[in-house]
């Protein structure tokens, strides 16, 4: 752990609302979706890590890495929208053609630090 705690660059692969990031240090991530809860300006405590570590070192979780190991905050940067999508609907054998438009929700964060810790106590594996 001491190791990998000196290196320069570490990463995370981070689970957020579903779906597995990889962020380091500053990294903007555009999730899909608006969180809910959540303003601008607010600051999140990220805890479900699939894997942490370094070019030389890495942790795997089974299936996320405990949360004594690491921190990982990240703060919400806007609530916005995408540019309109435009997708044309029709059916075969039909002249028919509908033109459907929306503009789809996401959020923007960005990662502030990602911290990893000496492990508190060392515990007995039970024997199978």
């Amino acid at each position: 752990m001491a190791a990998l705690r000196l290196q320069p660059r570490q990463f995370a692969k981070m689970r957020i609302d579903g779906k597995a990031y990889t962020i380091t240090n500053g990294d903007v991530i555009h999730l899909p979706t608006r969180l809910k809860n959540t303003s601008v300006g607010d600051t999140l405590r990220l805890t479900h890590a699939i894997m942490v570590g370094s070019r030389d070192f890495t942790i795997r979780g089974q299936p996320f890495v405990k949360e004594d190991l690491f921190e990982c905050s990240a703060t919400v940067i806007e609530h916005t929208k995408q540019p309109m999508l435009r997708t044309i609907k029709k059916k075969r054998r039909n002249r028919h053609a509908k033109l459907v438009e929306s503009k789809q929700p996401y959020t923007v964060l960005r990662i502030n630090k990602i911290q990893i810790h000496e492990p508190t106590a060392v515990t007995d594996r039970k024997q199978l």
